[in-house]
C-alpha cells in the first residue's frame, strides 16, 4: 500500500468531512433487475495544477453482492509518469467521522503511476496505519482511457450495509514527495453511497423428519363360531374363526392359513379356506370320535407375523 502518499493527502481530507455536512452531494441512482447503480458529478475543470480532472464516479452493485468502483478523471491516462499521478478513493464504511483513519475512512481505493512502477491496491486501515488489505479471488481492477475501475465482494470492505461516505482525491507529486497538484470530489464534504440491504442467505430447508415404519400387522384371532352349534359323531360340522388386524381391529384382508383338526392326534380330512377377515374350514366328524374331544388348531400368517389359536370341542 503507497502509504506515503495516502498519508499526504489526509490534511485535505479531515477538512473535507469536517464539511460533510454542509456539501455532501449526491448523484442519480437507478436500477435494473441485474444491479444498483449510482453516479456521482463533479464539476469539470476545477482541478489545481497537473493533476486529472476528476468529473465522475459510479457505484455498481450487482444481485450478488459485489460492488464496482468507477472514477472518471480527465487527464489521468496522459500525465507524465513523472508526475506521479494517482487516484485515491476512500471509504468512510460505517459513515462514523470518529472511527478509522484520520479523516474518518475505514478502506481506500488507489491507482498510481511513476517513473518505476505502476500498479493499484485496495487499502484498509488497521488502526494507526494503512496497510494492503487482502486481495481476495473477488477483487480486481480495469482502467479503459480515463477510467480507472475496482470491483470487489461487500465482505472485502467489512460487509457495510446503509450508508458509506466515499469521497475521491486525484494528486500529482514531485520527486520530493510534495503535491504539485490535486482535484478533490466532491469539493465540500463526501459522497453518501447507499447501500442495499445484502442478499439474504437462503435459509436451508429443514429436514424432514424420517417417515416411521408402519407397524408390523399381527394377526388376531377370535373365537370360533360352529355351525351346527352341536358336534356330533358322523355329521359334518363347519367352524368359521374370525381374524382381525392388531392395528385397527378390523377383518384381516389377506393372509395364509394352515389347520389341523384331530381327534385322539388324528388329523381329519377336511377343506379350509382363508377370506375377508374369515378362517373357515368344514369336514365330517368320524363315528368313531363320539364322545371324545375334537381338537381344531389354526395359524394365521402375514407379513412375517403369525398367530395361532386352538379350540376343543366335545364330540356327541
Amino acid at each position: 500500500m503507497r502509504s506515503r502518499i495516502l498519508s499526504s493527502a489526509f490534511a485535505v481530507a479531515v477538512v473535507l468531512l469536517a464539511l460533510a455536512a454542509a456539501g455532501a452531494r449526491s448523484g442519480n441512482a437507478a436500477t435494473t433487475a441485474q444491479s444498483f447503480f449510482m453516479t456521482y458529478v463533479d464539476p469539470s475543470g476545477d482541478q489545481q495544477g497537473p493533476a486529472a480532472d476528476v468529473t465522475a464516479m459510479t457505484v455498481t452493485i450487482d444481485s450478488a453482492d459485489s460492488l464496482t468502483v468507477s472514477v472518471t478523471a480527465t487527464g489521468f491516462a496522459t500525465i507524465a509518469p513523472e508526475n506521479e499521478p494517482q487516484i485515491e478513493v476512500y471509504l468512510n464504511t460505517d459513515a462514523n467521522p470518529g472511527t478509522g483513519s484520520t479523516s474518518g475512512s475505514e478502506y481506500a481505493l488507489l491507482a498510481y503511476r511513476s517513473p518505476s512502477d505502476s500498479g493499484w491496491d485496495l487499502g484498509r486501515w488497521d488502526g494507526s496505519q494503512w496497510v494492503s488489505a487482502p486481495l481476495t479471488p473477488t477483487v480486481s481492477f480495469a482502467s479503459s482511457g480515463d477510467t480507472v475501475s475496482w470491483s470487489f465482494n461487500r465482505t472485502d470492505i467489512g460487509s457495510p450495509t446503509g450508508i458509506v461516505l466515499a469521497y475521491v482525491a486525484s494528486t500529482t507529486w514531485d520527486a520530493n514527495n510534495n503535491r504539485t497538484g490535486a482535484d478533490f470530489a466532491p469539493d465540500l464534504g463526501t459522497w453518501p453511497v447507499s447501500l442495499p440491504a445484502p442478499a439474504p442467505t437462503p435459509t436451508p430447508a429443514p429436514t424432514p423428519a424420517p417417515t416411521p415404519a408402519p407397524a408390523a400387522v399381527k394377526p388376531v384371532i377370535g373365537t370360533p363360531l360352529l355351525t351346527p352349534k352341536t358336534v356330533t359323531a358322523g355329521k359334518r360340522v363347519t367352524v368359521v374363526f374370525p381374524v382381525t388386524r392388531s392395528d385397527t381391529n378390523k377383518p384381516l384382508a389377506s393372509g395364509t392359513m394352515v389347520c389341523d383338526p384331530s381327534v385322539a392326534s388324528k388329523v381329519i380330512k377336511h377343506t379350509e379356506s382363508f377370506k375377508a377377515g374369515k378362517a373357515k374350514l368344514s369336514f365330517v366328524v368320524p363315528k368313531a370320535a363320539k364322545g371324545k374331544l375334537l381338537r381344531v388348531k389354526v395359524t394365521i400368517s402375514v407379513g412375517g407375523r403369525t398367530a395361532t389359536k386352538i379350540a376343543s370341542f366335545r364330540v356327541h
